[in-house]
């Protein structure tokens, strides 16, 4: 790979001149080109670096060979997937992992020390303590044991709280943390959960499975926090376990619809904070213009892609 190699690049949110930029500075054999202005001979392009591509971009570059996104996320891709020839990957960079870890100790130790109580007295003008809840009788349980969810698990040792992690398929093995697997294992996982935190990815398997049943399956008085996708959440049983009581607080920063619609009860709810999907934010990086080259030369080589993404696993 001695001549650059031309990539077509789309994003709905972020430029290419970084990227490009970032590219050039490291000498990275990789061409960004902005689909569709910059492609001159759409027949050349075999390769993609995407967020959230328009299907049209599939049929005008007839002989891809690999797209890679640009973050981790890979539903709006597998929603308007490429030809099953192609190669996908995702970019799992250790920036945006710590971004994520970040934001979800922060929700952890919001929930844990009654925030919204206070932001809601604060408001009201009311000088009125909330009871503390022992740190090590306060189990926290994460959902989604992938690089993000594994390395939250780890980051919250730090901590004093009991850790338990639930993965549909994948490991639950991390030291520490009292593992529970499957459909099987996720009534006993939610039982004892007292702050329960998502970063399950969208797929068909994830599509609602924290309706209002297995909400009232976490203890009463339980805290949720979503950092993965909003579809994972029924947010009519939500807020219903919110109204009930079972529910103390939640912390969102993923919806079902985005932007939050202006008419979501969640906006001033008194006991939900909302933030924008803001838990990690995609941006150009030495080690994701690097995968990125990497995987180009992997894939072209007749290799399989670091962090390749599985159509039926949905991930």
């Amino acid at each position: 790979m001695t001549s650059p190699i031309p990539v077509a690049y789309f994003s709905v949110d972020d430029p290419v001149e970084p990227w490009r930029d970032l590219c050039r500075e490291l000498a990275l054999p990789v061409q960004l080109r902005e689909w569709p202005a910059e492609i001159e001979d759409p027949a050349a392009i075999e390769a993609a670096f995407v967020w959230h591509a328009p299907p049209a971009m599939w049929t005008d570059l007839p002989n891809l060979r690999f797209v890679q996104t640009i973050g981790t996320g890979v539903d709006h891709l597998l929603a308007h997937p490429p030809p099953d020839s192609v190669t996908l990957a995702r970019t799992v960079d250790p920036t945006l992992t710590e971004q994520m870890v970040e934001y979800a100790v922060l929700a952890v130790l919001a929930c844990h020390r009654s925030l919204h109580h206070h932001l809601r007295n604060q408001r009201k003008g009311v000088w009125g303590p909330q009871p503390y809840a022992e740190t090590a009788a306060t189990p926290v349980g994460v959902m989604g044991t992938g690089e993000i969810g594994a390395a939250i698990l780890q980051r919250l040792r730090a901590f004093q709280f009991p850790l338990r992690a639930w993965s549909r398929t994948g490991r639950t093995g991390i030291e520490g943390v009292n593992g529970f697997r499957g459909l099987d294992g996720l009534a006993a996982f939610l039982a004892e959960t007292r702050i329960l935190l998502s970063v399950l990815p969208a797929t068909s398997a994830t599509d609602g499975l924290l309706d209002g049943e297995r909400l009232r399956q976490l203890p009463r008085g339980a805290h949720v926090i979503n950092l993965g996708r909003g579809s994972t959440i029924v947010e009519a049983d939500l807020e219903a376990c919110l109204a009930s009581g079972h529910l103390e607080s939640c912390f969102l920063d993923v919806f079902a619809e985005e932007p939050l619609s202006p008419a979501s009860p969640f906006w001033q709810h008194p006991q939900v904070i909302v933030t924008p999907h803001a838990a990690g934010v995609n941006f150009a990086t030495p080690y994701a213009a690097r995968l990125l080259a990497g995987n180009l030369e992997r894939v072209l080589a007749g290799q399989p892609p670091r962090h390749g993404i599985s159509p039926a696993r949905g991930y």
